[in-house]
């Protein structure tokens, strides 16, 4: 075994150090368009596209900071659900997370509850869940 491959093989073993664990994400009491009154959230269920959901969120800028979850963390609640979806079902929440296909601008939706992820025109209106900044 040559010098090298023995420094490559003992700076391999050495164990690094692990980045932090995701910190708990703090997802918004109610869906975008509902508000709460006395712990439930009140109004029906709305729909946004993704510029709508973006004006939404500035006009809640006094609120707090909130930001669209990516698709990866609304697909985190599949399994771990919050109790604002306990009454949505079969329904898309609309993500962050945007790609351009050719001259479209697409992003990516999370059905609730399968999980399934699919990417929609931004203009295409789905549910908002917000998660805080």
């Amino acid at each position: 075994m040559s010098l090298l491959t023995a420094l490559l093989l003992q700076l391999l073993s050495v164990s690094l150090p692990q980045a932090d664990a995701p910190s708990e994400l703090h997802w918004r009491a109610c869906l975008l368009g509902q508000t709460k009154v006395q712990q439930q959230c009140q109004g029906a269920l709305q729909q946004f596209d993704w510029h709508q959901a973006k004006a939404e969120i500035y006009r809640l800028k006094d609120q707090g900071a909130w930001r669209l979850p990516t698709a990866d963390e609304l697909s985190s609640l599949i399994d771990n659900a919050p109790e604002v979806l306990a009454k949505v079902s079969d329904q898309w929440l609309l993500s962050a997370s945007v790609l351009r296909h050719g001259n479209e601008l697409l992003v990516a939706a999370v059905h609730y509850p399968s999980g399934k992820v699919e990417y929609i025109p931004v203009r295409e209106p789905a549910l908002v869940l917000l998660v805080e900044i």
